[in-house]
């Protein structure tokens, strides 16, 4: 490397004396273009959605790395940067052009990695499970009174009527008139996708996070693989059969 591209904040990994977890954040390739010094001047954090409902600062975010706070960075990685939005406000108002965007992204790998992120998450479970077993991450009778207390009695009424309602909207719509998922995705299609997260290792970085998922996804994988395998089977029958008439 250069010395025209040296950048001297991430540089310092060669000289710190930073804790486990600052350097492995400091060894993601997005850090040297996303952390340049910090001028203190809180337009990032003036401009941060997180920032204003939540305990979290992208200010801080950079700070912290920039001076290798190990404790800060830890206590961030259990739990606040999933506050973070990831809108990149601060990337494009910084003057500095920093991204704690792109730093929390890092920090977020890592704390999965490290087994930091099952607390944080755990809020998340149902959504991941619809994502590993149905195809999608979100579904109508998600959205109940018992979620939502402060709903109306309008509300409450339509609430009663999701699946009548998506009958109507989307007649005509294979996959649709369902209300435990957004749409039906089809077997092989599901099945396909958790097999490029098993032969990828993302669903064993899941495991990290939710590892009574990795069982579910694994027996929704045999019972799928059974399933198909009998579809063929039925399809080669038939194939025979017709060349026989």
């Amino acid at each position: 490397m250069s010395e025209e591209t040296k950048n001297p904040i991430t540089e310092k990994i060669e000289n710190t004396k930073g804790g486990h977890f600052y350097k492995e954040i400091m060894k993601d390739f997005r850090i040297k273009e996303s952390l340049h010094g910090c001028l203190n001047c809180g337009t990032c954090v003036a401009n941060c959605p997180a920032a204003a409902f939540y305990d979290y600062s992208p200010r801080e975010v950079c700070q912290m790395m920039i001076e290798g706070d190990e404790e800060t960075i830890e206590e961030y990685m259990k739990g606040k940067i999933w506050n973070c939005a990831q809108c990149y406000s601060c990337k494009y108002r910084c003057p500095k052009e920093n991204s704690a965007a792109d730093i929390v992204m890092a920090m977020r790998e890592i704390a999965v990695r490290e087994g930091l992120a099952a607390e944080a998450l755990a809020g998340y479970t149902r959504i991941a499970k619809l994502v590993l077993t149905r195809g999608n991450q979100l579904a109508p009778d998600m959205l109940s009174p018992d979620a939502f207390p402060d709903w109306g009695p309008r509300m409450i009424e339509l609430s009663s009527k999701k699946m009548e309602m998506r009958e109507e909207l989307f007649e005509g719509f294979p996959g649709m008139n369902v209300v435990d998922r957004a749409w039906a995705a089809e077997d092989y299609t599901i099945y396909e996708m958790q097999k490029i997260w098993e032969e990828s290792g993302a669903l064993e970085k899941v495991g990290t996070v939710f590892p009574f998922l990795v069982d579910i996804v694994q027996e929704d994988m045999e019972d799928k693989a059974e399933e198909m395998d009998a579809k063929i089977e039925e399809k080669k029958a038939k194939l025979e059969a017709s060349k026989k008439k």
